[in-house]
């Protein structure tokens, strides 16, 4: 039942989407360096995680199949294609998180607390939202652009916009819009 109720609420706000955002491709996007890229990590099979999940043991985790590895490292070429280079890379705790950003050839990013799933209740939504916030607020509007790569339930709280696996939102620091971001 609890899966039924999940599906039906992920199909749901996936369906609004269509009402919601303006699709933006990469060669419409002005003044990279106010923009943050909030990213779904890339395909990994279900919905939450086992029952057993462990945050610092991957093997109690989903996480990336194949395809969405394969994924990763087509998003990466397209930000090759336009030149896209982030300043900063953030990821969630989650591996499926971290193995996306690695799958996309970045070697140099961080862990943050503000990117993390709460989706299962591991941990606290006010906790992740905040962190999320004085995470953005840290940030220099004339240094990005900024990739973080993290979780449904965090892109859609944060930007109102509920991405597919490997979908990315961009998020302008200055005018505060929210936009998808049509890759392929």
């Amino acid at each position: 039942m609890k899966f039924f109720l999940s599906t039906i609420i992920i199909f749901i706000f996936t369906s609004l989407n269509v009402l919601n955002a303006k699709e933006l491709k990469i060669d419409e996007i002005k003044n990279l360096n106010s923009k943050v890229f909030f990213m779904r990590h890339a395909l990994a099979p279900g919905f939450g995680d086992p029952e057993n999940f462990k945050l610092d043991d991957c093997s109690t985790q989903r996480n990336l199949s194949n395809d969405g590895i394969d994924q990763a490292r087509k998003i990466s070429n397209e930000f090759n294609k336009y030149d896209v280079k982030f300043t900063k890379v953030y990821s969630s705790y989650w591996c499926r998180c971290y193995e996306t950003v690695k799958s996309m050839g970045l070697k140099n990013y961080q862990l943050h607390s503000g990117l993390n799933s709460f989706y299962q209740n591991h941990v606290s939504k006010k906790e992740v939202m905040k962190d999320l916030r004085n995470l953005i607020s840290s940030l220099d509007k004339k240094q990005g652009p900024y990739l973080f790569v993290t979780h449904y339930v965090v892109i859609g709280s944060y930007t109102k916009i509920f991405p597919d696996s490997g979908g990315i939102v961009v998020h302008d620091l200055n005018s505060k819009s929210n936009h998808a971001l049509q890759l392929f």
